[in-house]
């Protein structure tokens, strides 16, 4: 981990290269997690920046504490879990919030390690978690299970927060719904906006006055979400050609011959950016066109280049959301309600 920036070294026979020096600081995995990667990481926003999170894909969660040990991890691991962890949040009140594939959420006292309560709810436990603790004690869940939602099946995300008595949490479901899946999700720093983005190609910011945040003694009764993106995939529309096809005997009949031929020849699927850029092209939506649309496919051969896959906003201004997906492009659009 180093503050300062690599100095660029240009050679005439080579690009632009960035060259390191070695970093200020290692910290070290333990022999269990060693050269294995690691497949989610959080840091603490309180107390400094002193506590470092992470998930490796060996299924063993790491905890570092900066000020006492950097050598060392602690280790919360279980062979009773059914499915390994997939993310990692720090929350409010000196807690972990634990994820795992099997959409079910732990949480753990971070001072003794141990668990403290756990949400496997089919409309509130997902598969990821996200948290701001500057701005809220509870973490937002996503990526569960699919409800029906008007006339298409959407995926959503809701807001957990622990009550005042133990094995107690309240939950808020947020407006924030996807076709397909919620790839991602975030939140703005200035405003408390949630931002999120999925495989339907919409970008969408909500804001709810049930969240309460750090300091606020009372909720508001109002709620706000609009789509300020929408990607469109748009093919090519080519005839279908009817393919001839010989009979392979002179048993078969005029009938089924007659069939053969006008069985219809569809294209092949466009699987790569190649042929998505030669078959088929995208559209940018600053609005929701697709309300009251036919639900979007939930598989497809072809690449979903409208898909919107990581999120992040800008955090010394807020009001920024940068995101991409698929189609390889990284788009910078103002994501703020009015």
């Amino acid at each position: 981990i180093r503050s300062d920036i690599p100095v660029p070294s240009i050679n005439d026979n080579n690009p632009l290269v960035y060259r390191c020096a070695e970093p200020d600081l290692i910290l070290c995995c333990p022999d269990c997690c060693n050269n294995i990667p690691i497949i989610s990481i959080a840091w603490s926003e309180k107390g400094g920046s002193n506590k470092l999170a992470s998930v490796s894909a060996s299924g063993h969660v790491l905890i570092w504490d900066l000020n006492e040990s950097t050598t060392s991890a602690k280790i919360i691991y279980s062979t009773e879990w059914l499915s390994p962890p997939l993310s990692v949040v720090f929350c409010g009140m000196g807690q972990l919030a634990v994820s795992f594939r099997e959409k079910l959420i732990r949480i753990y006292d971070l001072a003794t390690l141990t668990f403290v309560i756990e949400e496997s709810a089919q409309r509130t436990a997902g598969m990821q978690v996200y948290s701001r603790e500057g701005l809220f004690n509870g973490i937002f869940s996503y990526q569960q299970d699919f409800t029906l939602s008007g006339v298409h099946l959407t995926c959503g995300t809701c807001y957990i927060v622990l009550g005042s008595s133990k094995e107690n949490f309240f939950v808020v479901p947020l407006a924030n719904k996807h076709e397909v899946q919620l790839w991602d999700m975030c939140i703005c720093p200035k405003t408390g906006a949630i931002i999120s983005a999925g495989a339907d190609g919409r970008l969408q910011v909500s804001l709810n006055g049930r969240l309460a945040a750090i300091g606020s003694e009372k909720d508001f009764v109002f709620n706000a979400c609009r789509v300020v993106l929408t990607l469109v995939r748009k093919s090519e529309e080519v005839p279908l050609a009817k393919a001839v096809v010989l009979p392979l005997n002179d048993d078969v009949n005029a009938d089924d011959s007659a069939e053969c031929e006008n069985e219809a020849r569809f294209p092949p699927p466009q699987t790569n950016l190649q042929l998505c850029a030669e078959k088929s092209h995208l559209e940018f939506c600053f609005e929701d066109i697709k309300i009251g649309k036919t639900a979007i496919s939930q598989f497809s051969l072809d690449l979903r280049t409208e898909s919107l896959n990581r999120l992040a906003v800008s955090e010394p201004s807020g009001k920024l959301a940068i995101c991409g997906g698929e189609a390889g492009l990284l788009i910078f659009i103002p994501c703020f309600l009015r």
